[in-house]
């Protein structure tokens, strides 16, 4: 339920007035705050969830603004961390075993000389591929990961090294 213009205005003013007392309280009872919140989330999941994309959706400006100094500030991570969460979840979701990060894919690159390394030839823009594909109980440790262009990586689908292009490991 939305909150009045008049409520706002009543506590916006006690901040002002009791801004130390409030601080006080939080410093003391912190901890448990933080229990009861995510105790309240625990029970309250989809409340939760709708309070928050219902925030999103009036404050799109102040989310775009937050993502882009994230962004600015962590160039590296973002775009890789995003990447890496969709394989983390993908190999959760089969069972597989093992994590990478951005380091990871770091040496991966360096490690291939920016190459594709199925075709070999130079990569724009890089895929992470498993030698062993996940649904034929591969993992996801950084040892079954390479960096392949995409074409390649399409090809090669759900196909061992051997199938793909006759390569033993």
């Amino acid at each position: 339920m939305a909150r009045t213009e008049a409520r706002r205005k009543t506590d916006r003013l006690y901040r002002e007035t009791h801004g130390e007392k409030i601080a006080a309280y939080r410093k003391a009872n912190g901890e448990r705050q933080k229990l009861y919140d995510a105790k309240y989330c625990v029970g309250h999941r989809k409340e939760v969830a709708a309070k928050k994309r219902d925030w999103a959706c009036r404050n799109k400006d102040r989310m775009r603004a937050a993502e882009a100094r994230y962004r600015a500030r962590y160039p590296e991570k973002h775009v890789e961390s995003q990447r890496t969460g969709r394989h983390r979840r993908r190999a959760r979701m089969r069972g597989a075993e093992g994590r990478f990060g951005a380091a990871d894919i770091a040496i991966m690159l360096r490690n291939q000389k920016g190459r594709c390394w199925w075709c070999g030839k130079p990569m724009k823009r890089h895929t992470v591929d498993h030698r062993f594909a996940l649904t034929r109980a591969g993992t996801n440790d950084p040892s079954n990961l390479v960096l392949a262009c995409g074409p390649c990586n399409r090809r090669k689908w759900t196909r061992t090294p051997q199938e793909f292009c006759g390569r033993l490991f």
